[in-house]
């Protein structure tokens, strides 16, 4: 039996985004914000799609995270 988690390749993929973004805006976590700027990656096109088939426009919500949340102070590296 294989120990761990069985994630599917996208979400594998949607996870490392995630941490990308969290790295960027230099956090120490990934967050359900960083989550939410990995669904707006328009490398995810089924997560932008699906974000578009429920009438939401993936760039206004990556705006609106980028104005609200702040960066950290975690060392780039």
């Amino acid at each position: 039996m294989r120990s761990g988690y069985n994630f599917t390749d996208d979400v594998r993929h949607l996870l490392a985004l995630a941490r990308i973004e969290s790295h960027r805006l230099r956090h120490e976590y990934v967050g359900t914000d960083h989550l939410l700027l990995a669904y707006t990656n328009e490398e995810v096109p089924a997560a932008v799609r699906l974000l578009e088939a429920l009438s939401v426009d993936p760039a206004g919500v990556r705006a609106n995270i980028e104005r609200v949340v702040q960066s950290g102070t975690s060392p780039r590296g």
